[in-house]
């Protein structure tokens, strides 16, 4: 496959199957076709990492997702399984809702 979206729909699926090895391997695939949506894929793959108690893999794919893309304000906050739900990490939990708040309050602001 060479597409980077229908390796992530492939990774999504292995997640959704709870074969999280698996959907390791595709969101790599699609980090490794596709650098526009680079912080996408990172951070699918940091959710199934977390699901492998691999943490401090999860962790540098949370941090390169934002790294890639300031806006992607999922990341560290899509679910409690999150690396920045571990604790000692609430104050990066805190600084990435703070990140998220300001670029919510500059994109409503430039609507007006």
């Amino acid at each position: 496959m060479s597409d980077p979206e229908s390796c992530n729909d492939c990774g999504n699926q292995a997640f959704k199957a709870g074969e999280f090895a698996e959907a390791v391997k595709w969101y790599t695939k699609a980090i490794d076709l596709d650098g526009k949506e680079t912080a996408k894929y990172l951070t699918n793959r940091a959710n199934a990492q977390m699901q492998l108690k691999s943490y401090s893999e999860a962790g540098s794919d949370a941090k390169y997702a934002l790294e890639a893309d300031a806006k992607w304000a999922k990341v560290g906050m899509t679910s409690q399984n999150s690396p920045c739900f571990l604790p000692g990490r609430y104050s990066t939990l805190l600084r990435n809702c703070t990140h998220a708040v300001a670029i919510c309050l500059f994109e409503a602001h430039q609507q007006l």
